[in-house]
């Protein structure tokens, strides 16, 4: 302590000063198609898949040997294949006459893999009420499933997993065999909905080595099987829209899942 005296009667104030200089902002992108029931029409089903990416090499990504040169990590998979299914799904139920019976949104949400910043800018600002959310159905990485399956996250946390197993069956020319895959069900858009109590299917290819480098590629992306896997997305949403009952969470998921 040599050098250090107290000085009796003096009094040291600090203060702090924040300036933001800057605050970059990000847009969700959200559509709605009213539904045609006069009473379900108060009700929605959420259609959601994340439109953010990592970015480049020097952030995330890594540098990939087969592609030394290239800097940009351009997700194909993850997740434009999701974004495009949502926009697709919009572009499918838009044509219905008559329009389903609850109201459908389709939000193409910024920030994922950022926290799922945008998935929970979307639940403190909803379009239709939460409570009055039917259901979920996330498209993250739709473009890279096994052939002829699709992957799904907590797939049968809900009676939204025995839909798409029935809708799988009775569409054979979807030639599609529904897959659980495990873990990683707080990983995607759905989860922050699924926290608040509504009823969330998550469809996912998996990770695979191509995953937030540079090498993710749309050649690389199976769009034709994806197509099949949009349109089973469809059947579901489809079955949720008209069907007076909301689907049901299982009750030893709902326990560990929600939180109130």
């Amino acid at each position: 302590r040599q050098g250090v005296r107290p000085l009796p009667g003096f009094t040291l104030a600090v203060t702090q000063h924040e300036a933001v200089l800057e605050e970059p902002t990000v847009a969700n992108v959200v559509g709605i198609l009213e539904g045609s029931d006069p009473a379900l029409r108060n009700e929605a089903v959420l259609f959601t898949g994340h439109m953010d990416h990592v970015g480049v090499v020097g952030g995330r990504c890594q540098p990939s040997r087969a592609a030394p040169a290239d800097s940009i990590c351009n997700g194909a998979d993850d997740n434009a294949s999701g974004t495009v299914g949502v926009i697709e799904l919009a572009r499918a139920f838009a044509t219905l006459r008559p329009r389903p019976a609850r109201t459908l949104v389709f939000a193409a949400v910024t920030a994922e893999e950022r926290g799922l910043l945008g998935a929970r800018h979307y639940l403190a600002h909803p379009v239709v009420p939460i409570e009055r959310t039917a259901a979920v159905i996330n498209l993250d990485m739709i473009a890279r499933n096994p052939r002829d399956t699709v992957g799904l996250v907590g797939k049968d946390y809900s009676s939204l997993g025995a839909l798409v197993d029935r809708a799988a069956r009775e569409h054979p020319e979807l030639r599609l065999a529904p897959k659980e895959h495990e873990g990683m069900y707080a990983g995607s858009d759905h989860y922050p909905f699924a926290l608040r109590g509504v009823p969330s299917l998550f469809f996912f290819s998996g990770e695979h080595p191509d995953l937030h480098q540079v090498t993710d590629n749309v050649e690389r992306a199976d769009t034709e099987q994806a197509a099949r896997i949009v349109r089973l997305a469809f059947r579901v949403g489809l079955e949720v829209a008209n069907t007076i009952a909301r689907p049901t969470w299982d009750p030893e998921a709902r326990a560990r899942v929600v939180r109130p």
